[in-house]
């Protein structure tokens, strides 16, 4: 980070104004496309609450939560299986939760028309442009565990076609 003296010495010098002189000589800018799946869903299993997220991305990896109850008692399984998670519209995931076998199973399908997705902000020293398309996915998922059943709205479900910029700005 150079000093705001120095900046405004820069400043001065090549008749810049001085947020120009501040940014970097040479930004790095770096362009790749995201593609996957976001399922999130709420049940409940008996009377306590369910979370689950199944996030398949095909550039940084994938991940299952399953979380089962209030915060001051919560059981959870998570998963960063290797693949695509949803395969000709099934998907069927299982794990441990609590030293028991947890199955997550259904169907994930096209559902209605694709939703531009257009969006800018900045993050972690860089500013990210998005640009892209969320196909929306119906989702029918249900979770067993200990021999019981919790069937999940999974209103939040959708496939992703995105191209993501990312320019420094440090």
């Amino acid at each position: 980070m150079r000093s705001t003296t120095a900046l405004a010495t820069l400043a001065i010098a090549t008749g810049l104004p001085l947020a120009a002189a501040a940014a970097p000589a040479h930004a790095e800018t770096t362009t790749e496309r995201e593609k996957g799946v976001l399922v999130e869903c709420a049940g409940t299993w008996r009377t306590r609450p369910v979370t689950v997220s199944v996030y398949e991305h095909r550039t940084y990896g994938n991940e299952v939560l399953v979380a089962i109850g209030a915060e001051d008692q919560e059981d959870f399984w998570t998963s960063q299986p290797d693949g695509r998670l949803v395969r000709r519209g099934e998907l069927q995931q299982e794990g441990t939760l609590g030293g028991r076998k947890v199955v997550l199973a259904g169907t994930v399908v096209r559902d209605g028309d694709p939703v531009e997705v257009q969006d800018e902000f900045d993050d972690a020293g860089q500013h990210v442009v998005v640009d892209g398309v969320h196909k929306p996915l119906a989702a029918d998922l249900v979770l067993t565990w200990r021999k019981r059943n919790a069937v999940l709205d999974c209103s939040n479900a959708f496939r992703f076609d995105l191209t993501v910029t990312k320019t420094d700005i440090e």
